[in-house]
């Protein structure tokens, strides 16, 4: 069973450990983090983050990223302040949350600017996104 997919989506008000093959949108108010061994594919959102192993999708992060060097992401990540550690490889774009949008009332911790996703509440899917998308800086990847 070691090959087994769990599909959910997740809400949290404090933190998550992502820990093997999972598909899903992950939302979780303080801190993300995903195992080294792990294959995440879907949204992750949250305050902080901490990525160890695959994740296919995007990434968006309104506090810290950690980028391990054991990370492979396939997708968009962003964030205020992104550390990526020699030997991680990703794919994707980066974008950047200016500290102008902090000093104008900007909170730095979640909820900000989600991705559209699907939401199951009492049996009933549900889409849930903000309205006024924060400021960014869109940097490409190519010079990495």
């Amino acid at each position: 069973m070691a090959n087994a997919v769990t599909r959910d989506n997740v809400d949290s008000l404090n933190s998550m450990i992502l820990s093997g093959n999972r598909q899903g949108n992950f939302y979780a108010h303080d801190m993300i983090t995903v195992t080294a061994d792990s294959h995440i594919s879907g949204t992750i959102v949250t305050t902080n983050g901490i990525m160890k192993g695959k994740i296919t999708g995007n990434i968006t992060c309104a506090g810290e990223l950690l980028i391990e060097p054991t990370a492979i992401i396939e997708g968009n990540i962003t964030a205020k302040i992104i550390d990526i550690r020699p030997g991680s490889v990703i794919h994707g774009t980066f974008t950047h949350f200016s500290a102008i949008d902090t000093m104008h009332g900007q909170s730095h911790r979640a909820p900000f600017p989600l991705p559209e996703v699907s939401r199951q509440v009492h049996g009933e899917a549900t889409r849930r996104k903000r309205s006024q998308p924060v400021p960014v800086d869109e940097q490409p990847t190519g010079w990495w």
